[in-house]
């Protein structure tokens, strides 16, 4: 049984995106994402009632109505893609087929980069967000025990507390078997890093002191931060400042593609956006 579809995915401005096209555009999104995650379910449900296929076929035609919008504007400028910037394109999509939907990404990326080349960030501004945000250049040595409950953990950290040496406890208790062996120890990083993935401000203890049991569900964690230091500016500057200049660029990309699609006439046919199928993504 086949399902025919007599309209457009959808229209902008008039202009009709083919099922055709939303479906080849689906395969190149879906067969990415399960080239990084190939244990991505597609049926999971969420809150919503929707399936995570759902939410993903969502996703895939408003970024499809945000190229076909982009490109519309990047005629109405006068740009132009050369048969370099299409091979480039194809080379970060390679399971599109239609080239016309490949000369449309590729005039986007061309339309941002205009709008985006002479952005670049200043030295004095990258040294105000190292001095507005010290604590993101507040590095140390880091070590962690894992242990299955937290009567395990109240006894690593009692046994701290009467003098037992951190690594000697890590290679006794820790269940953590990539650390527990260098003495619970995973390595120099920013404090604030490490803080945003256990949810515990780092910045709070002292060095050589351990932190308090932390509930990671389904094991606790405790950790111990040696060698705090401050990188200082110049070390850190070039990093500031490509990571600002791209941070900035990227603001202004979202910015400029939010207006254009203010101003844009959309259409979307739901009903045959979910009904089309990603199909065999091996």
């Amino acid at each position: 049984m086949f399902v025919i579809f007599s309209n457009p995915a959808a229209t902008v401005n008039g202009e009709k995106i083919p099922v055709g096209i939303y479906k080849d555009y689906l395969y190149n999104q879906a067969k990415s994402l399960a080239k990084t995650n190939p244990n991505v379910k597609w049926d999971e449900k969420y809150s919503s009632n929707k399936t995570f296929e759902d939410i993903f076929k969502e996703n895939t035609i408003n970024s499809l109505v945000s190229i076909y919008a982009v490109s519309q504007e990047a005629e109405k400028e006068g740009i132009k893609v050369t048969n370099e910037d299409i091979e480039k394109t194809q080379k970060y999509y390679p399971y599109i087929k239609n080239k016309e939907l490949i000369q449309k990404i590729a005039l986007v990326n061309k339309f941002y980069d205009l709008k985006v080349r002479n952005i670049t960030s200043e030295s004095s501004e990258t040294e105000k967000y190292y001095n507005e945000h010290p604590e993101q250049f507040i590095t140390g040595d880091i070590y962690r025990i894992d242990v299955k409950d937290i009567e395990t953990a109240e006894a690593v950290v009692k046994a701290f507390l009467k003098g037992e040496k951190f690594e000697d406890l890590a290679k006794k208790y820790s269940i953590d078997f990539s650390s527990k062996d260098k003495g619970g120890f995973i390595g120099n990083m920013p404090l604030s890093q490490y803080s945003s993935v256990i949810n515990y401000d780092l910045t709070r203890i002292k060095e050589n002191q351990i932190t308090e049991p932390i509930n990671r569900g389904g094991y606790y964690e405790i950790v111990l931060v040696k060698n705090i230091s401050k990188k200082p500016f110049e070390e850190v500057k070039n990093y500031l400042v490509s990571w600002l200049t791209d941070t900035t660029k990227q603001e202004k990309i979202t910015n400029t593609a939010s207006e254009i699609l203010k101003k844009t006439k959309i259409k979307i046919n739901w009903d045959d956006v979910y009904k089309v199928k990603i199909g065999n993504l091996k």
